[in-house]
């Protein structure tokens, strides 16, 4: 149970994780089908459970989402973790959620374990 009275806060109560069930569309993809020069079929959907994490600035995805949403890595960039540490990762074409049809920025990638 999450405890929302500011007034007490509950530091011994676990806090609840958000999951929403969300679809990623590849932006380019879609850009082309609303043009009539790709085939709807051929639009790459990739439909998940998502942690939403409330303080995130970037959408963080494994790499095998990015490689099957057909995106292609544009850039590198340093990602700096709670924890201090550092990595290097990639960003990739923009990605169009189908649950709300917001744009996000380029997407962070992560590799797979």
């Amino acid at each position: 149970m999450v405890n929302l009275n500011r007034s007490h806060p509950a530091s011994n109560q676990p806090m609840g994780a958000v999951r929403v069930k969300v679809k990623l569309i590849n932006a380019i993809d879609e850009a082309l089908v609303s043009r009539e020069m790709l085939n709807p079929n051929m639009l790459r959907v990739y439909e998940t459970e998502a942690l939403v994490d409330t303080g995130a600035v970037r959408t963080l995805l494994p790499m095998s989402v990015v490689q099957q949403l057909g995106l292609r890595i544009r850039g590198q960039q340093i990602a700096q973790y709670a924890n201090g540490s550092e990595e290097s990762i990639g960003l990739t074409e923009p990605v169009i959620s189908g649950k709300s049809e917001r744009r996000f920025p380029p997407i962070r990638t992560f590799q797979d374990n």
